[in-house]
């Protein structure tokens, strides 16, 4: 099965870069949260969560 070059089921590369770098983002925020011991803990944790299944 051969996939486009600038393509991943209908999402472009740019799309999916953006994505990473938000997720990115957010996993650093639920690590600080984890060794802070914050109070935004679950708040981090929806963040990813949703980031990971949210339609693009």
């Amino acid at each position: 099965m051969e996939v486009a070059k600038n393509s991943f089921k209908g999402f472009s590369f740019e799309d999916l870069e953006m994505a990473r770098k938000r997720l990115a983002i957010e996993i650093q925020a639920l690590a600080r949260a984890i060794f802070q011991q914050e109070k935004y803990y679950m708040k981090a944790v929806m963040n990813v969560k949703n980031l990971c299944f949210q339609d693009l």
